[in-house]
């Protein structure tokens, strides 16, 4: 199955394999109605695809306006990713420089390209001697040089031109239709889709209120320390599977091995716990240890 050109950009595509091919993922997400969408079809601009990744733990955008200029700050993480992209290129330069250094006796001279505050690149045909990657990357290489000059209202707009936007309003706007796509899902806002800790405040206030749910209201409370380390997701079907006591086919909990998740009928029936202290952690750990 071809992958969206959304999809490669933001590693979904990778990440939907890793997540579906641990079983137990894959059946509790067939057994709701939150299931992420194909990598063939996700957008990046589609709010139903971004809360769905969200959900699962694979969290594209900032989860308010102020986590988003938080970003942009000096040692936020945008500048961060800015920063290794940068240190990326002027080592790819560095390497070309050698290279032709290396060479010089078969070329009769030597292509240097300097790195100063004029531009990169110059006119000459620098792709015909082997720099065709420098030239591509250049662009980006130039326009994150200009960001770390720029204030907050330019890094913004900066940061919203990374996916896809106009500029920061345009950004804004989209969050906005964010938090309206979570609503229509029946969760109060998407920062509660991606914050565990705001999501759980908000199942405490709804069992609080329910007098059947007082013991699940207990549990949560006593397993707040490790269901504050997992998805939206997860919490929700760790609800759900006790509002219904037996008449659903799953089962899910938690414990300091990760989580538990138990399928009660078809072919992948069987008990299985993903430890991983977030179900989208791409680390060497994500679903090492596991059992049948």
């Amino acid at each position: 199955m071809s992958a969206s050109s959304c999809s490669i950009a933001f590693g979904y595509d990778e990440f939907y394999a890793e997540y579906l091919n641990v079983p137990w993922n894959k059946g509790l997400m067939e057994r709701s109605s939150a299931p992420l969408p194909l990598p063939a079809q996700f957008s990046s601009h589609n709010p139903r695809d971004c809360c769905l990744l969200a959900l699962h733990g694979h969290i594209l955008y900032p989860h308010d306006e102020r986590s988003a200029k938080e970003r942009v700050k000096d040692g936020g993480s945008y500048g961060k990713t800015v920063a290794h992209r940068m240190q990326l290129f002027e080592d790819m330069v560095g390497e070309f420089n050698a290279l032709q250094q290396q060479m010089k006796h078969l070329l009769g001279g030597a292509i240097t390209i300097t790195i100063d505050d004029g531009p990169v690149l110059d006119s000459f045909p620098l792709a015909d001697f082997g720099g065709a990657a420098i030239v591509e990357a250049a662009p980006q290489y130039e326009a994150d040089r200009k960001l770390l000059k720029l204030g907050q209202s330019g890094r913004l707009n900066h940061f919203a031109q990374e996916y896809g936007f106009a500029n920061y309003p345009k950004f804004r706007e989209f969050l906005e239709r964010l938090d309206e796509e979570a609503r229509r899902m029946g969760y109060p806002s998407y920062s509660a889709i991606c914050v565990p800790t705001r999501y759980l405040e908000h199942v405490q206030r709804q069992l609080a209120a329910d007098d059947s749910m007082q013991s699940t209201l207990a549990e949560l409370a006593e397993k707040h320390a490790l269901l504050q380390q997992q998805t939206a997701f997860t919490i929700e079907r760790f609800v759900a599977c006790r509002r219904a006591q037996k008449t659903l086919d799953f089962f899910v909990d938690v414990s300091e091995e990760g989580v538990i998740i138990s399928l009660r009928d078809g072919p992948l029936a069987s008990t299985g716990v993903v430890s991983s202290m977030h179900m989208s952690d791409r680390s060497e750990e994500f679903h090492s240890k596991w059992f049948a």
